[in-house]
């Protein structure tokens, strides 16, 4: 993802093309994050998000809340693109907000960094397919907001389905666990 995000914000200011910039960010922040928080376990016990990890968060949330603001706004300045740059603006600011809310009040349940690192990971490999998507369907069905989307309608149900998964069965090692 550091490869694709880099070369998507070298031809965004090669085209000039602000929206592939700023999908850029919150599209690499997703791996990035997911990568970090192996590191960050201790959270849970009183340990401290490092100034990489801050400095990211908030910019995501700057570019992403410039993302829905150009979309609404200005969207001349993202391909005029109706909805899509609305949607992945506020993904992108709920995304870095939600770890800048971690970093300020941290985790009680000490498998937070699972469920985190597998959310950021799928939230990756979705954004992987939604730039295979809009590339490869615009060529057979013409550019359509549905091309951008359809990754994200069919991912964040699996995110959730899958988190919530993984819940139960700690939740349920836990349980026998403390049983013994």
């Amino acid at each position: 993802m550091s490869v694709v995000a880099s070369s998507a914000i070298v031809l965004s200011a090669y085209r000039p093309i602000l929206f592939l910039a700023l999908v850029a960010v919150f599209s690499f922040y997703a791996a990035f994050y997911a990568y970090r928080v192996l590191g960050m376990k201790d959270l849970v016990r009183g340990g401290k998000a490092g100034w990489l990890d801050w400095v990211a968060a908030v910019v995501t949330v700057v570019c992403s809340l410039a993302l829905a603001g150009f979309g609404i706004f200005r969207p001349a300045l993202v391909s005029n693109m109706g909805v899509v740059p609305v949607i992945f603006g506020l993904l992108g600011t709920s995304l870095g907000s939600r770890r800048i809310y971690g970093f300020l009040h941290p985790p009680s349940d000490r498998m937070f960094w699972w469920y985190e690192h597998l959310q950021g990971m799928m939230g990756s490999y979705i954004a992987a397919w939604t730039a295979f998507s809009a590339v490869t369907l615009s060529r057979l069905i013409g550019t359509t907001w549905i091309m951008w989307l359809w990754p994200l309608i069919v991912g964040v149900p699996a995110i959730s389905l899958t988190t919530a998964y993984y819940r139960r069965k700690f939740a349920q090692r836990k349980q026998v666990a403390a049983a013994d």
